[in-house]
């Protein structure tokens, strides 16, 4: 197993490759998983850039977002983790997580979430891990709540395009 690579009771979480594109392109460019975007879905071009700056962040940073398998189905379900960002000009972490529709509602964003959390404090101890989500994607507000973050007012943009949640026992 790649030392990259997580399992979790449910899950493999390992770093994305480049024969990733074509289930990442699937998976962010479905309408459902944009529900809560307010410009829509992102063009295909734009989510190949992505993957390769997140391939990117894992070789120069060892960190980043994995690709998130259904190990008994043996399916690429989402994508999500940890990568580099800053937070009020400070590094931090940013937790991000995003699943097929049809993998929605089975505890896979929290089971994710619980692994990266707890990766956090053992490789970054006091790097505040930051979750930015839209103010009307009740999802993944609970997600975060559930995860134990905490609603961060004083970090949110005014008017606010999206709402903010830390970690509060990995911030210094």
């Amino acid at each position: 197993m790649d030392p990259k690579e997580k399992r979790t009771e449910r899950l493999t979480l390992r770093p994305v490759r480049p024969e990733d594109e074509p289930a990442m392109v699937a998976v962010h460019t479905d309408p459902g998983t944009n529900l809560h975007r307010p410009d829509g879905a992102p063009a295909p071009e734009r989510v190949k850039s992505d993957l390769e700056e997140w391939i990117r962040q894992w070789r120069e940073h060892g960190i980043g977002y994995w690709a998130v398998e259904a190990t008994a189905e043996a399916r690429l379900v989402g994508f999500g983790g940890l990568r580099r960002d800053e937070l009020a000009g400070s590094s931090a972490l940013n937790l991000y997580y995003r699943f097929r529709p049809e993998a929605w509602g089975r505890g896979y964003a929290v089971e994710l979430g619980t692994a990266a959390v707890e990766l956090a404090r053992t490789r970054f101890p006091g790097t505040p891990v930051v979750i930015r989500t839209r103010p009307n994607n009740a999802p993944a507000r609970r997600v975060a709540e559930r995860l134990g973050f905490e609603r961060r007012v004083d970090h949110e943009p005014s008017p606010p395009k999206h709402v903010v949640y830390l970690l509060p026992d990995n911030t210094p």
